[in-house]
């Protein structure tokens, strides 16, 4: 009785009163939802860079035997792919080099293939084997101007047999 009567007496009361007991959060079901949405947020902010930039690659492939025999001259093939799928890169400006210890051996592009490369690096003649790493530079495409970028492989290990 004591509601019909506060009702018809001023209606916008009641609907007020029960308005707000219908919608009242209680303290527990909004610290649960505030610590999932925490945790959403920071999930979202962790894999949007990912999203953006996509799964870009660079990867170098080397094509060069694990073992050659010697030969007369002390010169030795060696030859790579590289591959990416940076959409932006400028392949005029691809310069991969061989690199013994300190020196740098630069490498030509293969005829008639686009993502290969091969140098022919000095090897002593008592040298057993030879040791060395691919480093590859290029541009890409980025406002205001390109910009550069390397990429060095891990050691390789070329045996030279007798």
């Amino acid at each position: 009785k004591g509601n019909a009567e506060s009702y018809r007496r001023n209606p916008t009361r009641s609907i007020q009163f029960a308005a707000k007991t219908l919608y009242k959060a209680r303290g527990r079901c909004k610290a649960r939802c505030s610590a999932i949405m925490r945790f959403v947020r920071a999930i979202v902010c962790l894999l949007s860079p990912l999203m953006l930039m996509g799964c870009m690659y660079h990867k170098i492939t080397n094509l060069t035997p694990g073992a050659l025999p010697r030969n007369n001259s002390g010169f030795y093939p060696v030859e790579i792919i590289w591959e990416s799928n940076q959409r932006t890169v400028r392949y005029e400006t691809v310069q991969p080099q061989v690199m013994i210890g300190t020196n740098s051996f630069p490498m030509k592009n293969t005829p008639k293939m686009t993502n290969r490369w091969e140098a022919l690096v000095p090897v002593p003649t008592p040298a057993p084997e030879l040791r060395y790493r691919i480093k590859v530079n290029w541009k890409y495409n980025a406002i205001p101007a390109p910009v550069g970028n390397s990429q060095l492989s891990e050691e390789f290990r070329l045996l030279i047999n007798n």
